[in-house]
């Protein structure tokens, strides 16, 4: 079989020179729903190209599928595992950071973390915040092993 057929090549190129509305309107005529809310227009395009070549020159082997489906779900199940014994600082902690000659403050809460009257989903954000750059929050307020 030739995986260079010159219309399926067209089809992917106009694939890749979609905008992201225009990704998340063929994903949602392609499979009858919106994408998930996580997923980049790079990845939607991805999703589409693959979509249009498996079309055109037939899907992974069904063998081949539920092997791949079973390393998917061992996967999963492992990676919940870790997520789930993550340790989580005790609802009430204070976080303590010296930056730019300020003293910054935040507690934990049951759900996320409070800061200048706020509440925000992880550390990272405040960190961000504070410094005005990308950071592991953990590793900003010193939470995690290495950190300094």
């Amino acid at each position: 079989m030739e995986y260079d057929d010159p219309r399926v090549v067209r089809e992917v190129e106009q694939i890749e020179q979609l905008s992201a509305a225009e990704a998340r309107a063929q994903y949602r005529a392609k499979y009858g729903k919106d994408p998930a809310p996580g997923l980049t227009p790079k990845l939607i395009r991805s999703i589409l190209a693959y979509r249009i070549q498996e079309e055109a020159y037939g899907g992974l082997d069904p063998k081949l599928r539920r092997k791949l489906e079973g390393y998917g779900k061992r996967l999963m199940k492992d990676t919940q595992a870790k997520w789930e014994t993550k340790k989580r600082l005790p609802v009430g902690t204070a976080l303590k950071r010296e930056w730019g000659g300020e003293t910054h403050i935040v507690a934990v809460l049951e759900e996320g973390y409070a800061y200048l009257g706020e509440t925000h989903s992880s550390l990272s954000q405040i960190a961000q915040t504070i410094t005005g750059a990308k950071w592991s929050g953990p590793r900003f307020f010193g939470t995690v092993e290495g950190a300094s």
